[in-house]
């Protein structure tokens, strides 16, 4: 990882972004509920169970060493590695429904770019403690940011996402994931990846289904939830596929924290955006009617073409600095 940090860092890029498709074609085709946000929270409780469930088998395997090869077995940590594995995983629950939510909105095609531009708000944190160099990472982030929100535009309507997308995935889906990629970080430090990913997981579930079912009841739709559960546990097979692909996408994310600052580690979780456009259009071609409304507008694929040469640019631009 020492040596490879850049290439791993590109592996698990590749990852997210199937990852994040997957989620959206769950939230599109399985998880489908009279009321929309219903379907959100189950999700999030059905794939926390899942996932820590799937997370804990994957580290009685070598895969554990695959994530970091310190890793020997899942151990409590010391109390600070603890605590950033319980911030994080509350944090993470929160950036999930968003991401969720989003994904109900948007298909993968503005998901990826929307939901990935978290570097803006950890490029700011990072600057302020003196840990990257403002001149030298400004140029990077602002081409990779510029580029995600050519993304965002619909040149045929002339109009950009909608407010609610804004909110949900610009702002809180992003803010909270920042937030979390720091405390990533302290944590990893502190300990294994492989150990630290396993607690994460645990208190994102915890928090996950306290989170939904509080928000079921408050919201008078508890009945529904529980149905959204059903359809939930039907896309099992769905849910195992993306919870396999964040363990190693999200532990060796977290690994390579080790060994490069959390800016850069962001800067390169943008290539999703790149590859969001070309996945959504050949799952649709393949597997016509998967994310309906999908454009093929020649305008369109155009504009976030020229996109993705500003981040692959930024990128190129910060792999020299």
């Amino acid at each position: 990882m020492s040596r490879n940090v850049w290439i791993v860092l590109c592996i698990v890029a590749f990852v997210s972004a199937a990852y994040m498709v997957n989620d959206s074609h769950i939230m599109h085709n399985i998880i489908v509920s009279p009321d929309p946000f219903s379907a959100v929270v189950a999700y999030l409780t059905v794939g926390g169970m899942a996932g820590l469930l799937l997370n804990w088998v994957f580290c009685q395997t070598p895969l554990g060493k695959v994530i970091d090869p310190s890793f020997t077995g899942i151990t409590l940590m010391n109390r600070k590695a603890q605590l950033s594995a319980f911030l994080s995983g509350a944090i993470g629950a929160l950036s999930t429904l968003f991401l969720l939510w989003g994904s109900q909105i948007f298909d993968p095609s503005l998901v990826l770019p929307l939901g990935n531009i978290a570097i803006f708000f950890v490029f700011l944190y990072e600057v302020s403690g003196s840990k990257v160099n403002f001149r030298q990472a400004i140029v990077p982030v602002v081409l990779v940011v510029l580029g995600a929100m050519l993304f965002t535009y619909n040149p045929v309507a002339g109009t950009f996402i909608s407010w609610t997308g804004f909110l949900v995935l610009v702002l809180l889906k992003n803010g909270v994931t920042a937030i979390g990629e720091i405390l990533e970080q302290t944590g990893v430090l502190s300990g294994d990846a492989t150990s630290f990913g396993f607690w994460r997981f645990f208190w994102l579930t915890i928090t996950g289904t306290i989170l939904a079912v509080t928000v079921s009841l408050i919201r008078g739709q508890f009945a529904t939830y529980l149905t959204a559960l059903g359809a939930a546990v039907h896309g099992l097979p769905w849910i195992a596929l993306t919870m396999f692909l964040v363990f190693f996408g999200v532990g060796l994310k977290n690994a390579a924290k080790k060994y490069t600052n959390v800016s850069n580690v962001m800067m390169f979780m943008t290539i999703p955006i790149v590859l969001g456009l070309p996945l959504t259009l050949l799952v649709n071609i393949f597997w016509p009617g998967t994310f309906v409304g999908v454009t093929f507008d020649v305008l369109t694929i155009v504009l976030r073409l020229a996109g993705a040469l500003l981040i692959l640019f930024g990128l190129i631009k910060a792999r020299k600095d």
